[in-house]
């Protein structure tokens, strides 16, 4: 949050997308599938065989809408929280 807080827009951009490569890791994983690299990875959850309840599409419009000033960086962090994850208790 600090990095929002300072309009620091590069380092907000490299943990958002570190964040949703970690989660798209995740929903590899509950699916079953081995991810041997970051390229496509994101998208590709969307083609899995689980629910993964609009993760590409929401990670995308996140990544894409970030901003630059310190109030739309912070709601982007906001929005990246709430991001779907894989539920271990649904496998």
């Amino acid at each position: 949050m600090k990095g929002a807080k300072r309009g620091d827009v590069a380092y907000v951009v490299l943990c958002a997308s570190h964040a949703v490569m970690l989660i798209a890791h995740a929903w590899h994983a509950a699916a079953g599938q081995w991810a041997v690299n970051e390229k496509g990875l994101a998208l590709n959850v969307a083609g899995l065989a689980v629910d993964s309840r609009e993760f590409t599409r929401s990670a995308m419009d996140i990544l894409q809408n970030l901003g630059s000033e310190p109030a739309q960086l912070a709601l982007a962090l906001d929005e990246l929280r709430e991001l779907p994850r894989p539920d271990s208790a649904a496998r």
